[in-house]
């Protein structure tokens, strides 16, 4: 062999040598450095790319919220208050927004109605969803609840409000009376006072509307409320005003409720009051307070709730929550109520 042959072997080599040097430090830098993003369990990690020195499992694969529980409860004519307990059982995150939706199913197995709403949920917190729906419950077997579009965030940048509950109690006042609703003749908006507004809060909060006091003025609240029956009754416009179409709608829902007998006066026989407080450096721009009934075997037969809107720093707030008639005061067990107070800043 000559030695031309021979240098070119020996340069040959030498090439190959460092390109398979080359290649295998390449190998060696992304195969066998561990790291938080190789989808492998190859370090100090809990789980697959998660604990140790890397992300909490607990924030990189959170658990979905659980159902505990769902049933409903007859309200009034024609509704029913459909009621879900839920859970966070991750402690590391929390859900800013979720959705959720009520099934109904009749007695045959059907879905025969739906009501869809959100709400949101704090790191390890229990809670409770509820919703009005227009159904008769003659017509039901039972409900189920389902949570979706769960929009995750950590504890750290989602923390639970300090809001709390003070001197709560159970009254029961005795029997509210039968006093027809008056029908409409004018038209209200926001703004507007009179015997009327209350007459109009009194009558939507019988059809489970309005949650809050009565007063005489026309304010937010009674708009919101308002609103929110006009879309469900599918009054068009739903503008929120108690308009000529409108009027005619309600005066003839308020024609069958007082041939029925069916209207109850403003003084409810069971409420809940007490005093919610904002122990937190911010304000909360909504405080929802709920109200559960159970009797003396420990059953719940009832469940209520009133809201605020910007509740600020520091500050303390009055409120009553107010029963439907349905509930036969002699059942209820006033030591056992539960009540809860879910705020978002």
């Amino acid at each position: 062999m000559n030695r031309r042959i021979i240098k070119q072997l020996i340069y040959g080599g030498f090439f190959l040598a460092v390109i398979f040097l080359i290649g295998f430090g390449v190998y060696w830098i992304f195969s066998s450095g561990a790291s938080c993003f190789d989808n492998k369990q190859n370090q100090s990690e809990e789980g697959i790319d998660c604990g140790g020195s890397c992300v909490s499992c607990g924030v990189k694969y959170p658990k979905d919220l659980n159902v505990a529980w769902a049933r409903y409860f007859p309200i009034s004519d024609g509704k029913i208050l459909a009621l879900a307990s839920i859970e966070n059982l991750n402690t590391e995150v929390g859900a800013p927004s979720f959705s959720y939706e009520f099934d109904v199913f009749s007695k045959d197995g059907k879905n025969i109605k739906q009501a869809n709403n959100s709400s949101f949920i704090y790191a390890g917190e229990k809670k409770y969803i509820l919703e009005v729906i227009d159904i008769d419950a003659k017509n039901i077997d039972k409900v189920e609840a389902k949570i979706s579009n769960l929009n995750w965030k950590e504890k750290s940048q989602f923390a639970r409000p300090k809001v709390e509950i003070r001197d709560f109690k159970t009254e029961i006042s005795g029997n509210s009376t039968s006093v027809a609703f008056t029908k409409f003749t004018r038209d209200l908006y926001s703004g507007i006072t009179g015997s009327d507004v209350r007459e109009l809060q009194r009558f939507l909060k019988y059809e489970g509307f309005f949650t809050v006091d009565l007063t005489n003025k026309f304010g937010a609240i009674t708009r919101a409320s308002l609103t929110n029956y006009q879309k469900k009754k599918g009054v068009s416009p739903a503008s929120g005003k108690l308009d000529l179409k409108t009027r005619n709608y309600i005066n003839a829902r308020i024609d069958f409720l007082n041939s029925q007998k069916l209207a109850t006066s403003d003084v409810f026989p069971i409420s809940v009051t007490g005093v919610v407080v904002n122990g937190d450096v911010e304000a909360m721009s909504k405080v929802v307070v709920l109200a559960l009934l159970r009797d003396k075997y420990d059953l719940l037969i009832g469940i209520s709730k009133t809201e605020f809107d910007n509740l600020a720093a520091s500050e303390s707030k009055s409120f009553r929550i107010l029963f439907p008639a349905n509930i036969n005061a002699k059942d209820i067990n006033p030591s056992a109520t539960e009540i809860y107070a879910y705020a978002k800043k």
